[in-house]
């Protein structure tokens, strides 16, 4: 589980540092399909992980301003010459200005219930506005530019299809260390892929992929 919850992050991290197909800035134009914004919940579902999770940080008298508890590895028993010892680790979505840090967690390290470390980056003062600029209409033609050239999106029928898109903010700074922007993450309704990550401010893509092995990267 621990490895699945940095899967978002380590993608995040490949597409904003390798190397890869660069997609030419086109005028983004409107494709008035089907589209429509949504808020995603990022809390534990499970609530009894959850309450356990909470539990742990407020022992611990750990801030959790401008986080949400997304999930919780709570019995992760490591064996080592000696004694046994139960780590936990709570799985934090960040937030700034009630927005969601796109693809942005912190992780918290427990041994035996006793705080060890924290994984991640925390952001302080984040001075964007939550206005968004670019319309939903020229989102969707942004990802659909990618998708029809994409063998995976056009075999699903992803084309025409639905979209869904979540804005928030996204750090494009090569070490994820405090370069946000606002940004949307589009795809197709419940799903996680194909993905495209699209600058607010002036519609342009930053990265589409299907999830498989296809990832290109437009520039800022």
């Amino acid at each position: 589980m621990f490895a699945k919850k940095l899967s978002c992050i380590v993608l995040v991290a490949l597409a904003l540092g390798s190397s890869c197909k660069k997609s030419p800035l086109v005028a983004v134009q409107d494709d008035n399909g089907c589209i429509s914004r949504i808020k995603r919940d990022y809390s534990d579902p499970n609530k009894t992980e959850l309450a356990a999770a909470l539990k742990l940080l407020q022992d611990n008298h750990i801030a959790t301003a401008n986080q949400v508890v997304g999930g919780a590895t709570l019995n992760d028993t490591i064996t080592t010459n000696g004694p046994v010892h139960v780590m936990q680790h709570v799985f934090n979505q960040l937030y700034a200005n009630n927005q969601p840090i796109l693809f942005a967690q912190v992780i918290y390290h427990f041994n035996n219930g006793i705080y060890q470390s924290t994984s991640g980056y925390l952001y302080n003062s984040v001075t964007l506005d939550t206005v968004p600029h670019t319309r939903l209409s020229q989102l969707r033609y942004v990802f659909m530019q990618e998708a029809k050239n994409d063998g995976y999106a056009v075999t699903n029928k992803i084309t025409s299809s639905c979209l869904v898109a979540e804005f928030g903010y996204l750090d494009i700074s090569p070490d994820s260390h405090g370069q946000l922007v606002k940004a949307w993450r589009v795809t197709p309704p419940n799903q996680s892929y194909p993905l495209a990550m699209i600058r607010d401010d002036n519609g342009h893509l930053i990265y589409y992929t299907n999830g498989i092995m296809t990832l290109n990267k437009a520039s800022h």
